[in-house]
């Protein structure tokens, strides 16, 4: 059966210029989908710049995100009304500090002191995507960046903590078995971690220039352990009602293997280019993709949850692929 949806969105922003060490920013975006009332996202920063080398910013926003189109389709026809979706609700402050120390080296830091967010997720007992409950988390970010007219480097280090997850009261219904939810076992009783979320994440960009024609870049992104998914598989099996179950009951399957912890484990992707510029218009690359895993293919393993377990991931092959850009 064919179906029909329309959205409408404006989007704007002010910034006023109160003096050469103080700007302010607002803005909005208005949102109006078929199966949604009036969606309103605001957001507000103010930036200080008390010396020529450094610079404060204070930000707040509050972002709405409509849930998936079929299950608000399918939500809109049983209830037999239009506008019943409730979307995904997003409301942040950050605090960032940049300063450039010398002409090569910059450095920056951004604390997240408030990151609350109504989240939107799969519900196993009800089989459908619906609001799960509100999760909140704090975080902090410090970067460092040096460069010269050859040379580019950056590296940065995330580090966020979930200190808190409310289950929509509807989820609870089915607590403790199944869990009506893959984001956290927070809510069982276990240690405030996401399932597929690294509490520490590093990232390092570099590029080369060799001369005039030839560069070579790259970059590696670790992400350091999965803490909140080794909790959450310990609940699936062992917890509440599933205590003692090493199977699954909807398959039969292992739900984890004795001493398997691959899953649990930190993944590190590493790409390496390499460039060349025969001309001012002609630029012909070639890059490799996920190198680390020529040595260890569970480098790169990207985790994803299923029913029965968050313990899961998918290997990503080591690739290669080129480049032509012409520019007129």
């Amino acid at each position: 059966m064919k179906w029909l949806k329309s959205a409408q969105s404006l989007l704007g922003e002010h910034q006023w210029m109160i003096n050469d060490r103080w700007t302010t920013f607002i803005g909005a975006r208005l949102d109006d989908h078929t199966y949604t009332e009036m969606m309103f996202s605001p957001r507000a920063a103010i930036v200080h710049t008390p010396t020529d080398r450094d610079t404060l910013k204070l930000m707040w926003s509050r972002s709405l995100r409509a849930n998936f189109e079929e299950n608000m389709r399918n939500q809109a026809m049983t209830a037999g009304a239009s506008k019943i979706s409730e979307p995904e609700v997003l409301d942040s402050v950050e605090l960032r500090y940049e300063r450039q120390h010398s002409k090569n080296l910059d450095f920056a830091a951004s604390l997240f002191v408030h990151y609350n967010l109504e989240v939107i997720g799969w519900n196993q007992s009800l089989l459908k995507t619906d609001l799960a409950g509100t999760q909140r988390e704090y975080g902090i970010e410090l970067e460092a960046g040096y460069h010269t007219e050859k040379a580019r480097f950056v590296v940065s280090h995330g580090y966020t903590k979930l200190y808190d997850f409310d289950l929509e009261p509807d989820r609870m219904t089915y607590y403790p078995d199944p869990p009506s939810q893959g984001i956290s076992a927070t809510p069982y009783g276990y240690e405030d971690d996401l399932v597929n979320w690294a509490n520490h994440i590093t990232k390092i960009t570099a590029q080369y220039k060799l001369n005039d024609q030839w560069m070579v870049d790259g970059s590696l992104r670790v992400y350091w352990g999965f803490p909140g998914m080794k909790d959450y598989d310990d609940y699936w099996p062992y917890g509440g009602a599933a205590k003692n179950r090493t199977y699954d009951p909807f398959t039969n399957y292992p739900i984890i293997e004795e001493g398997w912890e691959k899953a649990y484990r930190g993944n590190y992707y590493l790409n390496l280019g390499l460039q060349y510029k025969p001309s001012k218009d002609l630029t012909v690359g070639i890059y490799g993709y996920n190198l680390l895993g020529i040595f260890d293919k569970d480098l790169n393993k990207r985790n994803y949850n299923e029913t029965g377990g968050g313990g899961t991931f998918r290997d990503h092959a080591p690739a290669i692929g080129v480049s032509l850009a012409y520019a007129f």
